[in-house]
């Protein structure tokens, strides 16, 4: 019990958890603290790039064993499940309408970066192994709860208002802004390897920390604005 209470308080240590509270209490005491959307819009296509990366790099590096192979079917099973999940619960149960439920579900669906930063420097910390492609893991989950939320959302949405065919719904649940950076960003790093991770370490490693300890501060920061 005692190292659980350590742990947790050397945890809370982690910039990013810090920075993170920082954000909420500007929100919660409503300071005139904001930052442009632009700038929240240009953090989260960085991270979202650094993450494929690093993921595909990662994988490049284990090659596709079976180990890795249990992992990302384990991985896209949970990130399906549980948006279709909560999608329904939403709907049926709370009676919210499909574009609202389909936001939820992507959004309990999808994999909190800032949870996974935190637990992995928690677990480097206690001396633990652990593989490195679940960041590769990590970056393919956010497919199925992506395609989940919106897909489910624009099909029921298009089924009441007649507008789009499901094919259309397809369509825009996979040229969806995240999941092309995500997944572009993923192949990238597997197909450039050493060489590609070499040369863009300077930009996608580096400063990743960095960026995300201050990107969770200004996301909290700047509720209307998400």
């Amino acid at each position: 019990m005692i190292e659980l209470i350590t742990g947790g308080i050397v945890n809370l240590k982690n910039p990013a958890i810090l920075f993170f509270i920082l954000g909420l209490t500007v929100a919660l005491i409503r300071s005139d603290l904001k930052i442009p959307d632009p700038i929240i819009k240009m953090f989260s296509y960085y991270l979202m790039a650094s993450i494929g990366f690093k993921g595909g790099y990662e994988i490049s590096k284990t090659g596709m064993n079976s180990e890795l192979l249990v992992a990302v079917i384990f991985g896209l099973f949970l990130a399906g499940i549980i948006p279709v999940i909560a999608f329904y619960l939403l709907k049926k149960v709370i009676k919210l309408d499909a574009i609202n439920s389909g936001a939820i579900a992507a959004h309990y669906g999808s994999v909190s970066v800032v949870t996974f930063v935190t637990t992995i420097s928690f677990i480097e910390r206690a001396g633990l192994d652990f593989g490195g492609f679940m960041v590769g893991v990590m970056a393919l989950m956010e497919f199925p709860a992506i395609l989940a939320g919106i897909g489910l959302a624009l099909y029921y949405t298009s089924k009441t208002a007649g507008a789009k065919s499901l094919k259309a719904v397809i369509h825009e649940s996979i040229t969806n802004e995240s999941v092309i950076l995500l997944g572009g960003s993923l192949l990238i790093g597997f197909i450039s390897a050493d060489k590609g991770y070499a040369l863009t370490k300077p930009f996608f490693v580096d400063p990743f920390q960095g960026v995300l300890t201050f990107f969770s501060s200004i996301w909290e920061s700047s509720p209307e604005e998400n």
